[in-house]
C-alpha cells in the first residue's frame, strides 16, 4: 500500500524550545491515524507540519510522496471552531463554498452540485439555506466536514471534531469519518481515548516526541503516560462498529 504520510526524523523548535523531537512514523493510503497527548505536548505542531504551515527543524515530512506545501489541494482540514467562527451570519452553503477555493475552473452548476453532494454526505442537505450560527455544535462540526470533502482530497485532517458536542453527534461523526475512510486517509487529532466505534489503524501519541504504534489499541505506555497510571483497555465488543 502507497505511504500517505511520512515523518522522517521531524524535530521543530520554537526559538530555542524544542516542541518535537525526532518523530517518526508512515501511514499508509486510507490509514485512520489517531493522535492523542496533553496539551502542549506537540498535537498543534505535528498538524502545522503535516499542513506544510511550518517547516521541520530537522528531519522530513512528507505527503503522498511530495513535500506538503505541493499536496495541499489533496488535504481536507477541519479546525476547531472558535466562538468567532460559530457566530459567522452566513449559510451553510456559502461555508461548503469556501472549501472549493484550490479548485479552479469550475462553473457555477459544477460548484453547487459539490457543495450539495458533499452536504448529502454528511446527512445536511437540507439545510444549505440554513445560517451557519443557528446550527447545533454537531451540526456545524458536520458542516466543517462538508467543507474540507468538497474539494474530493485524499486525506482528511480534523482537530478535535467531537470537542463540545453531545453523545448522538459525536457518534453521528464517528459513524461519519468510519464511511469516509473507505475512499480516504484520516488524520484525527483528539483527547477522546474512547475510539472502539472507530476503524482506527495507527495511534500517534505525542508529548514532545512520538510514540507510533500499528493497530487500534492503545498500549500501557501510552495510557500511563496520558493518565499518569496503568489503564485496563476496555476490549472492544463484536458489535462494535
Amino acid at each position: 500500500m502507497p505511504v500517505a504520510v511520512e515523518f522522517n526524523a521531524v524535530s521543530f523548535a520554537y526559538e530555542q524550545s524544542m516542541v518535537l523531537k525526532e518523530a517518526s512514523l508512515e501511514l499508509v493510503e486510507q490509514g485512520f491515524l489517531l493522535v492523542l497527548g496533553p496539551n502542549g505536548g506537540g498535537k498543534t505542531t505535528f498538524a502545522k507540519l503535516l499542513l506544510g504551515l511550518i517547516q521541520p527543524t530537522s528531519g522530513r515530512v512528507k505527503l503522498f510522496e511530495q513535500a506538503p506545501h505541493c499536496a495541499l489541494s489533496d488535504i481536507g482540514y477541519v479546525p476547531q471552531i472558535t466562538v468567532t467562527q460559530s457566530r459567522l451570519p452566513i449559510r451553510v452553503f456559502d461555508v461548503v463554498n469556501f472549501g472549493l477555493y484550490k479548485c479552479k475552473g469550475l462553473s457555477h452548476s459544477q460548484r453547487r452540485l459539490r457543495v450539495m453532494n458533499a452536504l448529502q454526505t454528511v446527512g445536511l442537505s437540507q439545510l444549505a439555506k440554513r445560517k451557519f450560527s443557528g446550527l447545533s455544535g454537531g451540526e456545524r462540526q458536520r458542516v466543517l466536514i462538508a467543507r474540507a470533502l468538497v474539494s474530493s482530497p485524499r486525506l482528511i485532517l480534523l482537530d478535535e471534531p467531537t470537542a463540545n458536542v453531545d453523545a448522538q453527534s459525536k457518534e453521528q461523526i464517528y459513524q461519519l469519518l468510519s464511511h469516509l475512510n473507505a475512499h480516504a486517509t484520516i488524520v484525527l487529532i483528539t483527547h477522546d481515548p474512547n475510539t472502539s466505534a472507530l476503524p482506527v489503524s495507527d495511534i500517534a501519541f505525542i508529548n514532545r516526541q512520538v510514540i507510533h504504534h500499528k493497530g487500534p489499541e492503545l498500549t500501557e505506555q501510552m495510557l500511563a503516560l496520558s493518565f499518569g497510571t496503568t489503564v485496563e483497555q476496555l476490549p472492544r465488543c463484536a458489535n462494535d462498529y
